[in-house]
């Protein structure tokens, strides 16, 4: 085997950085938009299994959990706003509860919305205050903020 000049071993060393770099920075952009387009599919999956109105459909087996880790990935690249709020003058009653859920169908904005998370050791006893968990897209936060003051405004006490 016969060494290589150092100008032959040079062009191998570039080659080989070049390619690297290239790898590197196709792995990161490209890792990213499918990571994200694979969380918005599973948002919209979990939404479409909950509001599906074909039976055949919602035979169909349950998606595998809510897509938590989803929302928190979308969260923390600025692709969603998320809030967690307590409503003190709105109680969590049926009423209260059909119309955030019924807002929450007829306006796309709010992508995802939960309310009344329980959390299992306490319990309190008594009607609770409305607590929601609300993720949308930051132009949505005017529809969000309508959805408050419609709260607050019928079912305040």
């Amino acid at each position: 085997m016969t060494p290589c000049d150092p100008w032959t071993k040079m062009k191998i060393a570039l080659g080989a950085g070049i390619g690297f770099l290239f790898g590197f920075f196709a792995h990161v952009f490209v890792e990213e938009r499918l990571s994200t387009e694979r969380n918005w599919k599973a948002i919209a999956n979990w939404n479409s299994y909950l509001t599906n109105q074909n039976l055949r459909q919602r035979l169909r087996p349950a998606p595998d959990r809510i897509p938590n880790a989803s929302l928190e990935a979308l969260v923390a690249s600025g692709g969603l706003n998320h809030i967690d709020i307590v409503l003190p003058k709105v109680l969590d009653r049926r009423d209260a509860a059909q119309h955030w859920m019924t807002f929450a169908q007829s306006h796309k904005e709010i992508v995802f919305m939960t309310g009344n998370p329980s959390y299992g050791t306490f319990d309190p006893a008594g009607i609770q205050p409305l607590h929601l968990n609300v993720w949308f897209k930051p132009v949505d936060e005017p529809v969000v903020q309508q959805l408050l003051r419609e709260l607050e405004d019928k079912f305040g006490k």
